[in-house]
């Protein structure tokens, strides 16, 4: 309840959370997630969070969720352009 009487309605961070989740559950490959995420390619130096035996697939086919790719990032060796 929020206090009016009238049915529950979810908070600001409940409508986010749940669109973090809905985004979460649709998988894009990883070329796709860097683009939506503003990551340049190039600046990933070492990427092994991705299989390295078969990057192709693993960077540029394979559908991961949003949390996966944030997951393999931070697993990955990168390259950040120092701001003046």
């Amino acid at each position: 309840m929020n206090g009016k009487g009238d049915k529950w309605r979810p908070t600001n961070w409940e409508k986010y959370r749940n669109n973090l989740n809905d985004i979460d559950m649709h998988g894009e490959t990883s070329e796709v997630w860097c683009k939506k995420t503003n990551v340049k390619l190039e600046s990933i130096l070492d990427p092994d969070g991705w299989d390295r035996e078969d990057f192709e697939y693993s960077f540029f086919k394979e559908k991961i969720s949003l949390t996966e790719f944030k997951k393999r990032l931070s697993y990955s060796t990168r390259l950040f352009n120092k701001t003046t």
